[in-house]
């Protein structure tokens, strides 16, 4: 099983994603933590350019960002570069 190196001083905003063919479930799909949800939202949408549609196992087919102090979903998104916010 593949192992994060995530930092432990977590910051306000957590990113989670993954791919529809090879999902990970719960933490192990946890990737990132930022100060703002803006820099957490710009991340994943420039990480899915980057990888774009090289493989099923690689690309970023769903992503949400959890805000860490009150436990809740925030912001979700697809594959197609829209999201919403919650």
């Amino acid at each position: 099983m593949e192992t994060h190196n995530i930092n432990h001083n977590m910051k306000k905003y957590l990113l989670f994603y993954g791919s529809f063919y090879y999902p990970q479930g719960g933490t192990y799909d946890l990737k990132e933590s930022f100060d703002e949800i803006d820099d957490a939202i710009d991340y994943v949408l420039k990480k899915q350019i980057e990888i774009g549609t090289k493989s099923s196992t690689d690309a970023i087919d769903w992503w949400q960002i959890v805000e860490l102090n009150i436990f809740k979903l925030v912001v979700e998104g697809g594959r197609d570069g829209e999201y919403s916010i919650i």
